[in-house]
């Protein structure tokens, strides 16, 4: 039986990597977007069916259209063009950021959501990793994922949650697992270490592994790369890929 689940493309959920809120050319940002806009593309030759998966609250239907007004900019993306929709509807950052990427995409992926609350436990995160799993798995065309979340926001003296002493080492704990797929150091991420770092993706990522192993791909069958790991604003920033063998 051929494999449905077949790459992830992992992004940041950073409005600063849209020019029309940050400029074109901030010269800390302009590498990290062009990784961005890189892996997208990447993904969209393994498939052409995209599951978004980002921290959001699952119990509140997504929109299909929305807008990045919140942080400054009358923008407005699209996850499902077929669909009607309000675009002043509030909208996930982890949806915003996909759907703008996937917005500058030929020909544009079909999108769909998958959403988990930043506070949602490893195991409960891998259980519904697994439950995503078992449904790709039972569709018939090849399928990407479009991983959506930050590392730790305490890497600098002006990071969003202050500096602290352990997030380097946490960071490159994340960097490395990502850009190697480790599937078992992601599922080791602890969930209060994690909080106190301000590690808003560790969710994302267990989410992730479970879905794997739901679709029944092995960490050994991944292919992974790094393609960008920074920290402009004391914010982890990591984009990579990870390709699973056939």
């Amino acid at each position: 039986m051929a494999q449905v689940l077949v790459a992830a493309a992992f992004v940041p959920a950073a409005p600063v990597l849209v020019p029309e809120l940050s400029g074109p050319g901030v010269p800390e940002i302009v590498p990290i977007r062009d990784a961005a806009h890189a892996v997208c593309d990447q993904l969209a030759v393994r498939a052409r069916r995209w599951m978004i998966v980002g921290i959001g609250d699952p119990a509140v239907p997504v929109a299909a259209r929305g807008t990045f007004v919140g942080f400054g900019a009358d923008l407005e993306v699209e996850i499902d063009p077929r669909t009607p929709g309000d675009p002043d509807a509030l909208m996930p950052t982890s949806v915003l950021l996909a759907g703008w990427l996937a917005g500058a995409v030929e020909p544009r992926p079909h999108l769909a959501v998958t959403l988990v609350d930043a506070e949602t436990s490893a195991a409960d995160s891998a259980e519904l990793g697994r439950v995503l799993g078992n449904a790709l798995a039972a569709t018939d065309e090849p399928i990407g994922l479009l991983v959506v979340a930050d590392g730790a926001n305490t890497l600098g003296a002006k990071a969003p949650g202050g500096e602290q002493a352990e997030a380097a080492a946490m960071q490159a704990v994340i960097e490395n697992a990502l850009g190697s797929a480790d599937l078992d150091a992601l599922r080791a991420l602890a969930e209060e270490e994690c909080a106190h770092l301000g590690v808003s993706g560790r969710a994302v990522w267990q989410l992730v592994v479970g879905a794997l192993a739901g679709a029944g791909v092995d960490g050994a069958a991944v292919d992974a790369r790094l393609l960008s790991a920074e920290a402009p604003f004391g914010v982890g920033y990591v984009v990579a890929r990870w390709d699973v063998r056939c």
